[in-house]
């Protein structure tokens, strides 16, 4: 007869996400010691619960859609050693409910050694909660605390990423109430301060390369997926800003690990987030516009002025319908398609990379200082002034300054907080150069329908433009000075002080 295999021999064999499946199990063990005394179970549900866990996405990577069914199939025909029918049926069934926002437990479960209806209940209970509070898949909650008595579990979770958790997991507590007639309640705190980038609060500088690279993509776009919604709404300009930028650094982040990444889905996945980020330039540039027209409305033109009232109508009409479209195109398959292939890039093919490379990598320190040397290296030598330059060159220095910023945005975990001060140089030449290039734009399209307007509207902006040439100018001066040089060199650790004066 041939061997069952046990949890982790199933692991390795299915190419299982270890990091998502025992952060699972983690959570749902702490759970269950802080509410076994209210919920009566005993030590070996506690082992039935670690297992079910541990297996509950076992076939994802190779059946997605359907990995809970699967995944149940698994357990009963291939394992688990040291486990009797009956409990294999319990662990199996547990894992068919635990997909789903809500559970719908079917009348009957047919499968072999099927007993224990009610155990299998109160496992897959546990199952849903924790699943819920992973269900970013970026390890980013934890439990704080939980009391609970025969009226109320009360759970505090911190979560500073990804608020879809908390929501994910009160939906998924559904099971729990029916099953132990006890109401749960989550509660959600967050750091009230974060310094230095969001993705800093759960990165640690101890993951393996590959599993820093996966968690930060995976963060940003689930900080991008946070502001869908407002952008929809319209309401917050500041909602489509973040979407954009964030997606943005996810584009940065998969170049920065490219050599990490060969042979995966990562080409693919970062053509398919240029397509979406040139898609909402032209709504946020007009949002943009707009802001920039209310602000010198305020200071320039009264209600009398029928001109400019013309105008101004006329750019909010444009500005309406690029919003209008852009709420079409966020609901689109074009626009949900990257998100949908970083959950096969994280779930499938990062796991079987770990597996069958992760080991002959490099060490995490060693290549973030190695590619982000590279990227400072290629920080744009000056070789005409700023004033000098056109709206190509000036671009072209903002695209380079801004690569080398998030290079040091996404080294900071791993080298410390002085990549932080490198971020923060670069951030303020980028975002100066970023409202030059805007006002360029702006002289080169909009006019204005009237001789009035266009004069009045290119004198605002050419005096906007100067002011922030004067800021582009002090910022560089911080950024091209050997002070700021020989901080990069011992972050990246350069020990040649002629290769760090360069």
């Amino acid at each position: 007869m041939k061997r069952r295999l046990t949890d982790l021999e199933l692991c390795e064999k299915y190419d299982n996400e270890i990091q998502h499946t025992e952060y699972v199990t983690r959570i749902a063990l702490k759970l269950f010691d802080r509410t076994k005394a209210v919920t009566g179970l005993s030590q070996n549900d506690k082992r039935l619960l670690e297992t079910t866990c541990r297996l509950h996405d076992v076939s994802y990577s190779e059946n997605g859609k359907n990995h809970a069914y699967r995944s149940a199939e698994i357990v009963l025909n291939e394992g688990l050693s040291g486990f009797t029918s009956a409990e294999r049926a319990i662990i199996a069934g547990a894992i068919l409910l635990h997909s789903g926002r809500r559970c719908r437990v079917p009348a009957q479960i047919n499968m072999p050694g099927f007993r224990d209806r009610e155990k299998m209940l109160k496992i897959a209970a546990y199952l849903r909660i924790a699943d819920g509070l992973d269900h970013g898949h970026i390890q980013s909650s934890s439990i704080i605390s939980v009391k609970a008595n025969r009226t109320v579990c009360e759970i505090v979770v911190r979560e500073d990423i990804y608020s879809a958790n908390i929501e994910l997991a009160r939906m998924k507590a559904d099971l729990w109430e029916s099953v132990f007639k006890i109401p749960v309640r989550i509660l959600h705190v967050k750091k009230e301060k974060i310094s230095g980038p969001r993705f800093g609060t759960v990165l640690t500088g101890r993951e393996s390369l590959i599993e820093y690279a996966r968690k930060l993509v995976c963060i940003l776009v689930r900080l991008a997926d946070d502001n869908v919604e407002g952008s929809i709404m319209g309401v917050d300009p500041e909602c489509l800003h973040d979407l954009r930028v964030t997606l943005r650094r996810t584009k940065a982040a998969l170049r920065f690990f490219k050599p990490v990444l060969k042979n995966t889905s990562a080409g693919e996945l970062r053509q398919s987030i240029t397509k979406v980020c040139d898609q909402l330039s032209l709504a946020r540039d007009s949002q943009v516009w707009m802001e920039f027209l209310r602000e010198f409305e305020a200071g320039h033109f009264g209600a009398g002025k029928i001109a400019w009232e013309d105008y101004f109508s006329l750019q909010q009409s444009k500005n309406d319908q690029c919003l209008e479209d852009l709420r079409h195109f966020l609901q689109s398959e074009e626009f949900k398609k990257p998100f949908r292939q970083v959950s096969f890039f994280a779930r499938i093919e990062i796991p079987r990379l770990e597996r069958e490379r992760g080991r002959r990598m490099a060490g995490l320190k060693e290549f973030i200082s190695r590619r982000f040397y590279k990227a400072y290296e290629k920080l744009p030598r000056l070789e005409k002034p700023f004033r000098a330059m056109n709206i190509e060159e000036l671009h072209a220095v903002r695209r380079q300054c801004r690569r080398v910023r998030y290079a040091a945005e996404f080294a900071s975990p791993a080298l410390g907080r002085k990549a932080l001060i490198v971020e923060k140089k670069l951030n303020g030449v980028t975002d100066v150069l970023g409202k030059i290039h805007d006002i360029d734009v702006y002289l080169q399209i909009h006019a204005g329908n009237s001789l009035v307007v266009s004069t009045e509207l290119r004198r605002h902006l050419a005096s906007a433009r100067r002011k922030a040439m004067k800021k582009t100018i002090r910022a560089w001066r911080d950024v091209n000075s050997q002070r700021f040089h020989k901080t990069v060199a011992s972050i990246c650790r350069i020990k040649n002080k002629d290769k760090a004066d360069k």
